[in-house]
C-alpha cells in the first residue's frame, strides 16, 4: 500500500514538474521568444524521462495516463488562472468538475 501511494505522489510530482516546463513555455511566447525560458522548460521535460520511467514500470499505463493527464490539466488551469490572469468559462469549470470526478472515481476503484 505505501508503496503504491508513493508511485501516486511521484505521478503527481512529476505531473507538476511538467506543468512547471508548460509554464516557462508560455512565458517564453509572451514577447517574442525568450530562448532562456525555452531551453529552461527542455531541460524540465527532459529531466522527468527518469521519473516517468521508474512510473511506467510499476503502474498500470492507462491509469497513469488518465492520472496524468487530468492532475496536469487542473494543473495548468491553475497556473493560467494565478499567473496568466486567464479566465475560466462555464464549460471550462464543468470540464474541470468532471476531471475531479475521474480522479476520485479512478481512486476508489483502482
Amino acid at each position: 500500500m505505501i508503496g503504491k501511494i508513493l508511485l501516486l505522489s511521484l505521478l503527481v510530482l512529476l505531473s507538476g514538474f511538467g506543468v512547471l516546463g508548460d509554464y516557462f513555455l508560455k512565458k517564453a511566447g509572451q514577447h517574442g521568444i525568450e530562448w532562456k525560458y525555452v531551453a529552461l522548460a527542455a531541460f524540465i521535460f527532459g529531466s522527468t524521462a527518469m521519473g516517468w520511467f521508474l512510473v511506467y514500470r510499476r503502474f498500470e499505463l492507462s491509469s497513469a495516463g488518465v492520472i496524468y493527464g487530468v492532475t496536469t490539466a487542473l494543473l495548468l488551469v491553475a497556473i493560467g488562472v494565478l499567473f496568466f490572469k486567464e479566465d475560466v468559462n462555464g464549460y471550462e469549470k464543468i470540464g474541470i468538475a468532471f476531471a475531479i470526478a475521474s480522479l476520485i472515481i479512478l481512486g476508489r476503484f483502482a
